[in-house]
């Protein structure tokens, strides 16, 4: 039987730390990194050009998406592709694109 939320420890830090990955495919959406994998997947230095961000940072961002199951990373030539999830509604101009419903919730949360 599954404890009840109210009574579960791993619930409430969950809950907590929910924000964090929240917060993470924001940034992404913010530097457009779905729609720049579209086509074809990319190294980190790559996509660092292509976002005018920078390689280490762009990095850490796009390891934390990898760790969410959002993007892919081969081992081999240690490029990221979207998943199947982003590429559906994390692409701009695909007909199930999340963006703008996800930058508006962005800019609410920053009040």
């Amino acid at each position: 039987m599954k404890k009840k939320p109210e009574y579960d420890k791993d619930y409430i830090l969950d809950t907590v730390f929910a924000f964090q990955r929240s917060k993470i495919i924001m940034a992404a959406n913010k530097h457009d990194i779905f729609t720049h994998l579209d086509k074809n997947p990319m190294t980190r230095e790559e996509i660092a050009r292509e976002t005018n961000a920078k390689t280490e940072q762009i990095g850490i961002l796009l390891d934390a998406l990898v760790s969410m199951h959002i993007l892919e990373k081969t081992n081999e030539d240690k490029k990221y592709r979207n998943t199947e999830a982003a590429e559906a509604c994390l692409v701009k101009d695909k007909p199930g694109y999340y963006g703008d419903m996800i930058k508006h919730i962005n800019d609410t949360y920053q009040g």
